[in-house]
């Protein structure tokens, strides 16, 4: 809404994100931000929490899988599960009644080759590993923790492509969502949360 704009309470993400190219060394720089615009009439953005939903995490990693050159399945070979009733954060942090009332459905995407992957989750200093899978609920009953579960974990995913390729991933909450949309692309993913992270990230890596 306007009010927000003229109050001085946010500014153009657009510009924040140009800002960031143009100050990048070495580094390539992926627009999601114009990937996400091509969609905006989607829902690619949560009505009840502060979250992308996966549908908008997809388009943002298909801009990356470009700028990476992988293999990157269209959204059709991908088993969409849906459940209704979701209420996100916007209402556990506002309590408000009217979000309360007006639930939304929220859809994820399990990968093509869930099957064929195996997950392996960490503490923080990446020791003490357990087994599990990379969408803790496949039915979504988890909603937005779904996929990977938490934050406060390092996880590793082992994929079905021998191409020899890892990736790490430094993220927030967000990243979470994309994961999924990376596993046919590379052989090993490491998935790290820097808010839960207690190694130096370049000696990891």
């Amino acid at each position: 809404p306007q009010k927000f704009w003229d109050s001085g309470f946010t500014v153009s993400q657009y510009n924040k994100c140009e800002r960031i190219r143009e100050n990048l060394s070495g580094a390539a720089y992926v627009d999601a931000y114009s990937a996400l615009a091509a969609h905006k009439d989607e829902d690619i953005y949560a009505r009840t929490d502060h979250h992308w939903n996966p549908l908008g995490a997809y388009y943002a990693a298909e801009a990356f899988a470009k700028s990476a050159d992988i293999d990157f399945p269209e959204l059709s070979e991908y088993t969409p599960v849906s459940r209704s009733g979701y209420v996100g954060s916007m209402y556990t942090y506002s309590k408000d009644y009217h979000l309360y009332n007006d639930p939304e459905v929220f859809t994820m995407y399990l990968s093509p080759n869930a099957d064929s992957i195996s997950t392996k989750y960490y503490n923080s200093y990446f020791s003490n590993g357990w087994s599990g899978d990379l969408f803790v609920s496949r039915n979504a009953s988890s909603f937005y923790c779904s996929f990977i579960g938490s934050d406060d974990r390092i996880t590793h995913i082992t994929t079905d492509n021998a191409n020899g390729r890892t990736l790490v991933v430094f993220k927030m909450s967000y990243g979470n969502a994309l994961i999924p949309f990376l596993t046919s692309g590379f052989e090993n993913i490491y998935v790290c949360d820097m808010r839960y992270f207690d190694l130096n990230g370049v000696q990891f890596c």
